[in-house]
C-alpha cells in the first residue's frame, strides 16, 4: 500500500498472533507523537500483556532489527512482559515448560468427586454437634458449681458457734455484694428501662463474696471481670440463634452462587469476583449495628462499676476486648467453610482459611467502629445513623464502584473493606489462572487465556489492587493487607479506649458540682 498509515502485520494463525508474532508498520511519512499521547488509553503495547497498567514488570527487551525497512525498528524503551515474547538475538531460547501453568481455570476451583453441597452439609453437621456439646458442657459446669456451693454450705453448718457467726457475716457480705452486682450490671443487658431481658446468674446466699477489688493486682481484676463479662456477653453472641443465622446465610449464599468456581468462562470469573465481594460486604454490616447498642449499655454499667470502685477502668476495658474477640472471631470461618465448597471455590483449603481470616479481621474492625459510636453518643439511634453513614462511606471510598478523584483516592487506605477485598483477591487469583476464550495462546491453550488479560483485572489495578500479574512478586503477597488491617483494628480499639477515658473523666467532673450542691 502507498497510503501513509500504521499497518498491522501478523501471523495468519490467531494463537501465534497472541503469542507475539505481530508488528506494526509505519508506512510513508505518517507522523505521530513520540510520547504515545495520541493512542487510546487501553491501546495494547509491548510492555503489557493486554492493557496499559500502572506498573509494568518487563522480562526482556523486545525484538529489534536495526536494518528493518520502512523505519520499523522499535525504540529502546519497549519491553516484553513475558519471557515467551522475547525472540531477539540477545535473548535465550524460549522455555515454555518453565511456566507453572498447572490449572485449567482458577487454582481455587473445587475438583473433588464429592459435590460441594455434600461437603457443606458435613461442615454444618459438625458445627451443630459442636454447638450441642458446648451448650451441654455449659450446663454441666453450672450444675457442678451448684453442687460445690451446697457442699461448702453443709460443711459450714457443722462448724462451731464462732465459725457460725463468722459465716453469718460472710453471708451478709455476699448478700450485699449480690445486690450491688444486680444494681450495677456491667453490660445492662437485663435493664428494664431498655426493654432487654437476660438470665441472671443465680448466686447462693452462702457463697463467699469476691475478694477482688479495685485495690487488687491488675491481673486478678482482669481474670474476674473477664469471666463475669463472658457470662453476660456469651448468651447474646454465642447461641443457637447465631448458629442458625450464620449457617443459614452461608447456605443461602452458597445456593445463590452454586458451583460458580467451576465455570471456566469469562462470565464465570465475573461471578466468582462478585461472590468474593459479596462475602466482604456481608461481614461488614453483620455485627456492626448490634455492637452500637450493646456498647452503649455496657458503658453505662461500666461507669457505675468504676464509680462504685468495684474494678479499675483498665481491667474492665481489656476484659471487654478479650470477650468480644473470643465470641466473634470464629463465625466468619464457619461461613466460608460452609458456602465456599457449595460455590466450587474450595480447591485449596489454605486459601479458604485465609479468606476466613480476612473476613474475621474486617468483622472485628467494624465491630470496633460500632463500639466507638455506641460509647461516643448518648443515644443509640444517633449511633446507628452515624454507623450507617460511616459503613457506606467506607464501602464507596474503597473505589470498587467508581474511580475516586485524585484528591480523594487516599481515603481508600483507611477503609478496612479495601484491604480486606485486596487481600482476598490476591489469595484467590494467580497469574497462571486461565479462562476459556475464543483465541488463546500456545502457552495457555488454543482456547484458553490468562485471567491477566481480562479487563476486570486491569480495572482492579486502576483502583490500587495489583493482582494476577506475571513477573510481579507482590501480586500474590498479602503481608501488607494483613498488617494494615491489624493496624486499623488496634487503632479503632485505641480510639475507643481514649473515648471511654475522655467521656468518663468529663462525666466525673460534671458530677462533682452536683454532689457539692446536694451536700
Amino acid at each position: 500500500t502507498g497510503k501513509p498509515a500504521l499497518w498491522f502485520v501478523h501471523c495468519h494463525i490467531e494463537a501465534h498472533r497472541n503469542d507475539g508474532m505481530a508488528l506494526i508498520l509505519n508506512v510513508g511519512d505518517y507522523q505521530n507523537p513520540s510520547n504515545r499521547s495520541w493512542l487510546p488509553q487501553d491501546y495494547p503495547s509491548c510492555d503489557t500483556p493486554f492493557l496499559q497498567t500502572k506498573l509494568s514488570f518487563p522480562s526482556c527487551e523486545c525484538y529489534s532489527n536495526k536494518d528493518a525497512v520502512l523505519g520499523g525498528a522499535l525504540s529502546d524503551d519497549y519491553w516484553c512482559s513475558r519471557d515467551h515474547l522475547c525472540f531477539h538475538d540477545r535473548s535465550k531460547q524460549t522455555k515454555f515448560d518453565s511456566y507453572p501453568v498447572s490449572s485449567q481455570g482458577l487454582h481455587i476451583q473445587s475438583e473433588y468427586r464429592m459435590p460441594g453441597w455434600a461437603i457443606a452439609l458435613i461442615v454444618v453437621v459438625f458445627v451443630i454437634l459442636m454447638s450441642v456439646c458446648f451448650a451441654y458442657k455449659s450446663k454441666l459446669a453450672e450444675a457442678y458449681l451448684f453442687v460445690r456451693t451446697h457442699q461448702k454450705s453443709r460443711k459450714k453448718s457443722q462448724t462451731d458457734t464462732h465459725e457460725t457467726e463468722d459465716s453469718g457475716q460472710m453471708r451478709n457480705l455476699s448478700h450485699a455484694y449480690s445486690e450491688s452486682k444486680g444494681k450495677n450490671n456491667y453490660l445492662g443487658l437485663n435493664s428494664d428501662e431498655h426493654g432487654i431481658n437476660s438470665k441472671k446468674v443465680a448466686k447462693d446466699k452462702d457463697a463467699a463474696p469476691s475478694l477482688v477489688s479495685i485495690e487488687s493486682p491488675f491481673h486478678h481484676q482482669l481474670k474476674e471481670i473477664t469471666a463475669l463479662q463472658w457470662k453476660e456477653y456469651r448468651p447474646t453472641a454465642v447461641n443457637a440463634v447465631r448458629v442458625f443465622e450464620v449457617v443459614g446465610l452461608a447456605l443461602l449464599t452458597g445456593a445463590l452462587f452454586y458451583d460458580v468456581g467451576n465455570d471456566k468462562t469469562a462470565t464465570g470469573f465475573v461471578k466468582v469476583n462478585s461472590f468474593l465481594f459479596f462475602s466482604v460486604t456481608l461481614w461488614t454490616f453483620t455485627r456492626m449495628y448490634t455492637s452500637v447498642g450493646s456498647s452503649f449499655l455496657w458503658y453505662k454499667n461500666m461507669k457505675e462499676m468504676s464509680d462504685n470502685n468495684l474494678y479499675a477502668l483498665g481491667p474492665i476495658c481489656l476484659g471487654r476486648f478479650l470477650v468480644v474477640m473470643a465470641a466473634e472471631f470464629f463465625w466468619p470461618f464457619i461461613y466460608v467453610f460452609v458456602c465456599y465448597p457449595m460455590a466450587g471455590i474450595a480447591g485449596d483449603w489454605s486459601v479458604v482459611a485465609t479468606i476466613g481470616f480476612f473476613l474475621c479481621i474486617n468483622n472485628l474492625c467494624y465491630i470496633s467502629i460500632g463500639s466507638c459510636l455506641g460509647i461516643l453518643f448518648q443515644s443509640i439511634p444517633y449511633g446507628m445513623i452515624t454507623s450507617t453513614l460511616l459503613s457506606q462511606t467506607s464501602l464507596v471510598a474503597a473505589g470498587f464502584y467508581t474511580t475516586l478523584p485524585v484528591y480523594l483516592s487516599w481515603i481508600r487506605y483507611i477503609s478496612p473493606v479495601f484491604w480486606t477485598f485486596s487481600g482476598i483477591v490476591k489469595s484467590a487469583y494467580n497469574w497462571s489462572d486461565t479462562y476459556e476464550c475464543r483465541y488463546g495462546t500456545t502457552l495457555a491453550g488454543i482456547t484458553r487465556c490468562f485471567i491477566e488479560y481480562l479487563p476486570i483485572i486491569d480495572n482492579m489495578k486502576e483502583r490500587g489492587i495489583n493482582v494476577a500479574t506475571y513477573g510481579d512478586d507482590q501480586s500474590d503477597k498479602i503481608w501488607l493487607q494483613v498488617l494494615m488491617l491489624l493496624l486499623l483494628f488496634f487503632s479503632y480499639q485505641t480510639i475507643m479506649f481514649v473515648t471511654i477515658i475522655f467521656r468518663h473523666s468529663q462525666e466525673q467532673r460534671e458530677d462533682i458540682p452536683t454532689l457539692e450542691q446536694h451536700t
